[in-house]
């Protein structure tokens, strides 16, 4: 991932970069600004040594949340690899956000003192990478506790549906919300208002089709989820339901959709809880793991054939790589050092799962022994 030197923003990224290196810099958003800064003029990171260094920050975030929710990290990581992590290679602010993002919503469902004040901090930091952040402020809401049989919240999901049909005919009203929203909070949108054809309909009809299978995984009565579990998929599914609004962006610009993109890993390891709790070789488990497939497979196409360009994103990664040639724009970058840093890291991951295996064994064993 941090080795890629090809890509429609890893491009742009490492001019940035090195433009910083010479005394100028392009201005993105000031937290981004100064960190780029700090690693290329003060401790002198060459820019795929400061893409490692996000990335190892960025992952370790992430499957800190998977193992605190204790799901099945190999389901959750081989989803991740499948879909997500050809994006998160060369998008690297939004990564930052959607890494902070997950880390952070356990504050949202676990109940204690100031854990509502530690998102918002989180969010805020998210939003020096990047703007996106402030929208996923809205899921505070989630706090309140709102059960999903709430009338307020089958009355929202409604005026977001009707939202979305009501742009999809007077998208000129659409534009001039935003523009009125970004002008009235000082901000500025990067991206060019188009009138989306036809690309929103997958993404739109997945994000309804995820969501239902969600409640129906909730609501099966042949499984048990605990109190713990019980909470974050009511949390995950209420952020389905206030980010819904967000659909209606699409209609202008396509690119909104990392707003509802960057929720998948939260969607992976709910899926990865719940397949460990059906029966083995069991129907339903079979039904489920067929509709994930799918499900990535839809998403993969949608962004990486529909969307965007598969030559442009996905194969530059493997093809444009540091570990095949290390000269980039005729100027020679090392390697070696790298290398050995994921390998370390690598390391470390596989010895953190191994332990928390035994562990595990460990309790099941005394559980036995009790009974």
């Amino acid at each position: 991932m941090s080795l890629n030197t090809k890509g429609p923003d890893i491009g742009n990224y490492l001019y940035d970069y090195n433009v910083t290196q010479s005394g100028n810099g392009i201005i993105a958003e000031n937290g981004y600004n100064y960190f780029r800064y700090f690693c290329a003029n003060i401790i002198n990171l060459d820019f795929f040594a400061f893409h490692l260094l996000i990335s190892i920050v960025c992952f370790t975030l992430i499957i800190s949340t998977v193992s605190y929710l204790k799901a099945n990290e190999n389901c959750v990581i081989g989803l991740y690899l499948s879909y997500l992590f050809f994006v998160d290679t060369i998008q690297i602010r939004n990564f930052v956000v959607e890494a902070i993002f997950i880390f952070a919503v356990r504050y949202l469902f676990v109940d204690k003192r100031f854990n509502t004040i530690k998102y918002l901090i989180c969010m805020l930091v998210a939003f020096l990478f990047h703007k996106i952040a402030l929208i996923y402020l809205i899921l505070v809401v989630c706090k309140f506790k709102f059960k999903l049989k709430n009338p307020l919240m089958c009355l929202y999901l409604i005026i977001s549906i009707l939202a979305f049909c009501f742009f999809l005919v007077s998208r000129e009203s659409l534009k001039s919300l935003i523009t009125f929203g970004t002008n009235l909070f000082g901000l500025k949108s990067s991206y060019n208002f188009t009138e989306t054809r036809l690309s929103f309909i997958p993404l739109v009809a997945l994000y309804f089709a995820e969501m239902f299978a969600l409640m129906l995984c909730k609501r099966n009565r042949g499984i048990r989820l605990n109190g713990f579990e019980n909470k974050y998929f009511t949390c995950v599914i209420e952020m389905h339901i206030l980010l819904a609004i967000s659909l209606s962006l699409l209609l202008v610009n396509i690119n909104f959709y990392r707003i509802v993109r960057n929720i998948s890993i939260l969607k992976y390891i709910s899926y990865a809880i719940y397949i460990n709790k059906l029966p083995k070789l069991s129907i339903s488990k079979s039904v489920m793991v067929f509709f994930i497939v799918i499900t990535t497979v839809i998403w993969f196409v949608s962004d990486y054939v529909l969307i965007n360009d598969f030559d442009i994103i996905a194969e530059p990664i493997f093809t444009g790589n540091l570990i095949f040639n290390s000269t980039v724009n005729n100027k020679n970058y090392a390697i070696t050092l790298k290398l050995v840093i994921i390998a370390i890291y690598s390391f470390i991951l596989s010895v953190k799962k191994y332990i928390n295996f035994k562990l595990k064994l460990q309790r099941s064993d005394k559980v036995h022994v009790g009974n």
